[in-house]
């Protein structure tokens, strides 16, 4: 069973080291057990977390490159920011979980402190007061956060300045992109998810 996630995490992230994926699934087992006491994710999810969660982040990885910084919104119980940070442990990226519920924030640092290696802090704030104070990551992403015409007017300060956004979007992702009006100002990709044919990957960036 490890051998067959392992070899579907490489699939989707890339190289992974095995000493990276014995934390991913140490950061799975905290996951679940902290499931137990907080609504960190749908309990329907919970029976393949691997799947649904874990492979459903880690996809982002050959996407973002290595960047300096990256912003995560509504990190919740850590997809994709958590996973991502483990990934990224011993390449310098800095990872900022903003997640606003007090509850969750706390399940974040204690993850952070095991399996991040020092390079994931949790934010424990409003978005849009994350975004109003602090200087433009390369990278965002959001996962289950809001709409897309929410994520851009938030992200605005920091697009404006080069960021890029990787956004998780379901099968209603045609009627975000229609509701968030004219984009001729950003460059638009949709990419399929690798591991979930109702899902897509939006990637935004402003146009040259």
């Amino acid at each position: 069973m490890n051998d067959d996630r392992y070899e579907a995490l490489r699939k989707v992230a890339g190289e992974v080291s095995r000493e990276t994926f014995s934390a991913l699934r140490d950061f799975e087992a905290m996951f679940l057990q902290w499931s137990k006491r907080i609504n960190l994710a749908a309990s329907s999810t919970l029976p393949d977390i691997w799947h649904r969660h874990v492979l459903d982040s880690a996809q982002l990885l050959p996407l973002i490159g290595r960047p300096r910084h990256l912003v995560d919104f509504g990190s919740g119980g850590g997809f994709p920011a958590m996973v991502l940070a483990i990934l990224m442990r011993d390449d310098g990226t800095r990872v900022s979980m903003v997640e606003s519920n007090g509850k969750k924030a706390s399940f974040l640092r204690l993850a952070a402190s095991r399996f991040a290696s020092g390079g994931a802090h949790v934010l424990c704030e409003r978005a849009d007061e994350v975004v109003a104070a602090t200087p433009a990551p390369e990278v965002v992403t959001a996962r289950a956060f809001a709409p897309l015409s929410a994520i851009l007017a938030l992200a605005k300060p920091w697009t404006d300045r080069g960021t890029i956004l990787h956004l998780h979007k379901g099968r209603d992702y045609h009627a975000e992109i229609a509701e968030a009006g004219d984009l001729s100002l950003y460059d638009l990709v949709e990419r399929p998810s690798a591991v979930d044919s109702d899902s897509v990957i939006l990637t935004l960036r402003r146009a040259a």
